[in-house]
């Protein structure tokens, strides 16, 4: 008996139970090797996935980079305030000084009768509005009462000239009658011989007769009452039927030749206001605009006349005369002209006397007073007190502190300091904007080949 005296039974039955396990085991070594999908789908997704993103990325952008178009080198990031500038150039300049004004009537008056009596008849012009000649008559009053006076004084002045030829006949009888006596006598008794002071009493009774005709010429006359100078009638207090006296207005009557309008400007201005003189006979020339009715470019002209000897009483400003020759425009030549109205507001430009050799910049350049802004040869901020011979609401005149072809920084800047650098955005020269556009232009076409390319 071999193997300890085991039968063959017992053998076989060892070797049986050593398969079955052999084959558990094997069993086990199967499951654990069996791929689990879950568990490789989640590997994939957290490391698999973002590792081949990243290559793609990184092949792209080599390949990007060997045939898109080469970025432009970045410039160093500069502290430079961007500003724009203008040139400064010299000339001869007027200066024109800007002011408001009211127009006023250079005549006008209230019309009054010299007599009295009955508005009879109007003239057809004698409305408010209605333009006048001169001499043209404007109403008439009854002159029945005058042309009877008037009658009266030429049988006066008859009565008076009867008697005193009357007298002088007398004179001339007792001058012959003294001649044939050929007495000495006093010179008081020849005069009373010879009936001096009647005669003399009959020539001043003759002359006042006279003189009376001639009022009641006058007073006829007087009954048409008639338009002083060319003028424009404003009012109108009576009507056909009326009695007037000479303390009745008829009517209000305003010259329409000429029209004045007063302005005020600041009295050290006045130094460039030419005043007619014997040497000057004519003011500085002016533009006289109203913006409202007649657009901002219409205009009429006009010419300083006259300074007035006061101060305007509350801002003290100095006060000017202006003249405007047919503000109606009734004369042909000024037709299309606008009308002037009386009281108007309007703007005017008065040219003032020149100045040779200045610089005329907007008044908005100067800085805290009379300083400007300069780009100096260094691209930096230069701040500089300027000789301001002129100011005017919009600009000014500036004749030292600065030289032709220097530039003046029109821009703000927020905390300007001498000696800050500055860059140019109106200053690119001509080689650089080429060079500019060259690059944009580079730059579009690689783009687009580049998305032609991306289609394809």
């Amino acid at each position: 008996m071999n193997d300890g005296g085991k039968t063959d039974g017992e053998k076989d039955m060892k070797h049986s139970v050593q398969h079955g396990q052999e084959d558990i085991m094997a069993g086990r070594q199967r499951q654990h090797s069996r791929p689990n999908f879950k568990t490789a789908f989640i590997i994939c997704c957290r490391y698999v996935f973002p590792v081949a993103a990243i290559a793609v990325g990184i092949v792209v952008t080599l390949h990007l980079l060997r045939t898109g178009p080469q970025a432009q080198p970045v410039p160093t990031r500069t502290s430079r305030v961007a500003v724009e500038t203008t040139p400064v150039s010299f000339a001869t300049h007027p200066t024109r000084l800007r002011a408001m004004g009211v127009v006023k009537a250079s005549r006008s008056i209230d019309l009054k009768p010299q007599v009295s009596g009955e508005v009879i008849e109007v003239s057809e012009n004698l409305l408010p509005g209605g333009h006048l000649a001169e001499g043209d008559v404007m109403l008439r009053l009854d002159p029945s009462d005058y042309l009877l006076a008037l009658e009266q004084q030429k049988n006066a002045v008859v009565r008076a000239q009867n008697d005193l030829a009357l007298e002088e006949g007398n004179q001339l009888v007792v001058q012959r009658e003294f001649d044939l006596l050929g007495e000495e006598v006093s010179q008081s008794e020849k005069r009373l011989m010879l009936r001096e002071p009647q005669l003399s009493t009959l020539q001043t009774e003759l002359a006042v007769a006279q003189s009376k005709k001639k009022q009641a010429e006058l007073n006829l006359a007087r009954t048409n009452i008639t338009a002083p100078f060319n003028g424009v009638v404003s009012a109108v207090h009576m009507n056909i039927g009326t009695w007037v006296s000479s303390s009745s207005t008829l009517a209000t009557f305003i010259g329409s030749d000429k029209y004045w309008v007063e302005v005020s400007i600041p009295e050290e201005q006045l130094q460039w206001v030419t005043l007619p003189t014997d040497s000057a006979k004519h003011g500085s020339e002016v533009k006289i605009y109203n913006p409202k009715a007649w657009g901002e470019d219409t205009f009429r002209e006009g010419t300083v006349i006259q300074l007035l000897p006061s101060l305007e009483s509350q801002g003290r400003m100095a006060r000017l005369l202006i003249e405007v020759e047919d503000p109606l425009s009734l004369q042909p030549i000024n037709a299309s002209k606008p009308q002037i109205l009386i009281d108007s507001y309007v703007r005017v430009v008065i040219e003032g006397k020149t100045i040779d050799q200045a610089a005329q910049i907007p008044r908005e350049y100067l800085r805290d007073g009379d300083r400007l802004w300069l780009y100096d040869e260094f691209g930096k901020l230069s701040i500089r007190d300027v000789t301001v011979r002129f100011k005017s609401k919009d600009f000014v005149l500036i004749t030292d502190g600065i030289s032709s072809g220097e530039n003046i920084v029109t821009s703000n800047i927020s905390t300007p300091v001498q000696g800050l650098p500055l860059k140019l955005t109106n200053a690119l020269s001509g080689d650089l904007q080429g060079q500019v556009e060259g690059i944009v232009a580079s730059t579009s076409e690689a783009l687009n080949g580049l998305e032609g390319g991306t289609h394809e």
